[in-house]
């Protein structure tokens, strides 16, 4: 019931404001179904635009990797008669709850309308709620203002062709590179920060493969730096999603090695361009994305508000 008040909540917020809602047709996903449905949508968005877009299937793959309260609350989704043009998406990160307006680049400004006054509708029970938004993203922006979201931080997005990928740089000595794979004998690093359900979650997922889960151990055999690397055979595109170096082990050039590594293991599997994301105001990250050859393509900033607003 809870389910089908979303979606009406949604249509006639829609009729208010209009235009028709007959079709595309609305439905609602939660749980591994909303997975599925999130990354065929995601997958369709990057056949349609080789860079245009925030998100990669593989970005909210990784998301899964630890249980939400928002795991079992329904995510809106829009089609057509090809499968799903557009989504709302509410996905908990704790102290705020991320909302995602997911749409092909060729939906009409009606309809990414009703997409976003959906992703506001399954924030009406939250204190806060963030947006990630294209800083060149018009539409979005224009339909943001108003409601109480502002921008604050920003992320940058780059690229590199398969062509351009570094050579693989030296190790420093007392380290090893290991994949899960091949390795699977340490604690799982990604566990450490996400919870003991990390690794099932993880492979519970159709974008994730132990061999592209790549991590260094010192001498003692702990795990010190790591990168995930995610490659999707429907578009091409490989995803470095996330990269870490612990921090005593910082500054000896472990994780250059781990990401020119996946990225020569990504071009090997297929990618045709590899993608990453990270914060603006990150040194560390900016100087590791653009000495590998990565090229800014786009920033984006962080909306925020505080929602906390009554149901209608």
């Amino acid at each position: 019931m809870r389910d089908q008040l979303v979606v009406r909540r949604v249509r006639i917020c829609a009729m208010a404001r209009g235009y028709i809602v007959s079709t595309p047709r609305v439905s609602q996903q939660s749980g591994m179904s909303y997975l599925t449905e999130v990354t065929a949508l995601l997958q369709r968005a990057r056949q349609h635009h080789p860079t245009k877009g925030l998100w990669e299937a593989a970005d909210l793959q990784w998301w899964w990797r630890t249980p939400r309260i928002t795991d079992d609350q329904p995510k809106l989704f829009w089609h057509d008669e090809h499968g799903p043009v557009a989504a709302a998406v509410a996905t908990d990160w704790g102290s705020t709850t991320g909302l995602e307006v997911i749409a092909l680049p060729s939906v009409e400004a009606s309809l990414l309308r009703e997409v976003f006054e959906g992703a506001l509708g399954l924030a009406t029970d939250l204190a806060s709620a963030e947006m990630l938004v294209d800083d060149e993203d018009e539409a979005l922006i224009g339909l943001l203002k108003g409601t109480g979201f502002h921008p604050l931080s920003m992320d940058l997005t780059a690229w590199i062709g398969a062509a351009a990928v570094p050579k693989v740089s030296g190790l420093a000595d007392g380290y090893s590179l290991h994949s899960r794979a091949s390795n699977t004998s340490t604690d799982y690093h990604y566990a450490r920060r996400n919870g003991p359900e990390a690794e099932d979650r993880l492979r519970q997922t159709s974008l994730y493969r132990p061999d592209l889960d790549l991590f260094v151990v010192d001498h003692q055999g702990e795990v010190v730096a790591y990168g995930l690397f995610w490659y999707d055979l429907a578009t091409g595109v490989g995803l470095v999603e996330p990269m870490r170096t612990e921090q005593p082990h910082q500054g000896r050039g472990l994780a250059c090695h781990v990401l020119s590594t996946g990225i020569r293991k990504l071009v090997a599997a297929g990618s045709e361009r590899v993608k990453v994301s990270y914060e603006a105001d990150n040194g560390s990250a900016v100087a590791l994305y653009l000495g590998a050859g990565f090229e800014p393509t786009m920033t984006c900033s962080v909306w925020s508000a505080t929602v906390n607003r009554p149901r209608p």
